[in-house]
């Protein structure tokens, strides 16, 4: 075992969903021929160690005894700044791919501060596109058309490039910085996506297709921890206001809908009061034409024949003076009720003054009956007297239109 670090030990191989055991084995005492120390899989289920340990050999069992097991492939990958997808297959989706040699020598300044990881897909079909999402490189192995290599001839190809470039030609080369993490680049995606969709940039149906892109473009930058914090902050500073802004409006909202439902029940209630006293009103009217009639009616009946006797009675001069000036006063007390009728209906009785009242603010018979608590038949008699004694008994001519005219 080497006696100081490596630059190979910042390198990690991890194998997607392996189906055989061997492969495994193989991977194994591959990586540890060419330098390599961590082996990570990534699996539903725990493969068997006997398979593993056999084709690893002696010499290589110690990568399996203390390989590293994983159920995501998110968490597997989350400690590394920098994932390289190994992969045969083409597509606008996938990230610009490179060879192995060229991979080594773009990895070989990220390792002083770097953790790498290189991807491997399932023998039968390769990585897909939703694994290679958190990939920021691909590593192709050029052939002559038949890019048949299985699992272990092409972990066998990169290991050998990798340790070609950083052992047998080390070059100076100047360390880069140290790079977000799949951990803090995933996080910093997630809150993309979020204000991305927040902001209707993406849409359900596509954000796939889209957040790949935008996948992509960042991971060409190459973006350090802090810059991913900023980017992330910046996002959950606006999901955070967009969220606030939301509540600020349900806020108005509910106050709006409050003060609308005081006011209509306000309203309600003013509408109500005016009703109420629209009858009062009404009531007050009817009992103060009641009242005018009542003492128009009664000086009629009760005074006004008694005064005519005087006259027609042999009474003195002084005392037919004195019935002249009785008489004049109590038409100067009466008058101000007798005013608003006309001397055609002096000879109409307090109810049929209501009646013809009524008629001439133009209410129905009906409406009179209800107004007066009498029935509909009491009022037709009232008003058939009426014209009775107004002349217009069989005449074609509107009581209401008559009234006016009289006044």
């Amino acid at each position: 075992m080497p006696d100081q670090p490596s630059p190979l030990d910042q390198i990690a191989i991890i194998l997607m969903e392996p189906k055989f055991p061997e492969n495994i084995g193989a991977a194994a005492r591959i990586a540890w021929n060419m330098g390599l120390s961590r082996l990570i899989v990534v699996r539903d289920e725990f493969p068997e160690y006997e398979p593993m340990a056999q084709m690893a050999t002696h010499k290589a069992v110690h990568l399996i005894d203390n390989m590293e097991f994983y159920h995501d492939l998110g968490e597997a990958l989350s400690p590394f700044s920098l994932v390289v997808a190994t992969t045969a297959r083409k597509g606008r989706q996938r990230p610009v791919e490179r060879t192995p040699r060229d991979v080594a020598n773009e990895v070989a300044p990220l390792l002083a501060k770097n953790h790498i990881a290189f991807l491997f897909g399932p023998e039968n079909r390769g990585l897909t596109n939703d694994d290679l999402r958190y990939c920021q490189m691909t590593s192709t192995i050029p052939s002559a058309g038949f890019s048949s290599l299985n699992l272990a001839q092409a972990i066998a190809v990169h290991c050998y490039e990798l340790r070609y470039t950083l052992i047998h030609e080390p070059k100076n080369i100047q360390p880069s910085p140290q790079y977000a993490s799949s951990f803090e680049l995933e996080g910093m995606y997630s809150h993309v996506e979020k204000a991305l969709l927040k902001v209707d940039f993406l849409q359900e149906k596509t954000k796939t297709y889209w957040m790949n892109n935008i996948r992509q473009f960042l991971s060409r930058i190459k973006l350090t921890s802090k810059e991913s914090n900023i980017i992330r902050g910046i996002c959950r500073q606006f999901l955070w206001y967009q969220s606030t802004q939301k509540q600020t409006k349900d806020s108005l909202k509910n106050v709006h809908n409050e003060l609308e439902d005081q006011v209509r029940s306000r309203t309600q209630e003013l509408e109500a009061m005016n009703s109420a006293l629209k009858v009062l009103l009404d009531k007050r009217e009817i009992d103060k034409l009641e009242l005018e009639d009542n003492i128009l009616s009664n000086v009629k009946t009760l005074v006004q024949p008694y005064i005519e006797r005087l006259k027609q009675s042999g009474t003195y001069e002084p005392q037919r003076t004195l019935v002249d000036i009785l008489e004049s006063n109590l038409n100067e007390i009466v008058a101000p009720f007798s005013r608003t009728l006309s001397s055609k209906l002096l000879n109409l009785t307090p109810a049929e003054i209501q009646v013809s009242h009524l008629v001439k603010q133009g209410k129905t018979s009906k409406e009179i009956a209800e107004i007066l608590s009498v029935s509909e038949r009491t009022i037709a008699f009232h008003r058939e007297n009426i014209r009775k004694k107004l002349g217009i008994k069989h005449k074609k001519t509107n009581l209401q239109t008559y009234l006016y005219s009289i006044d």
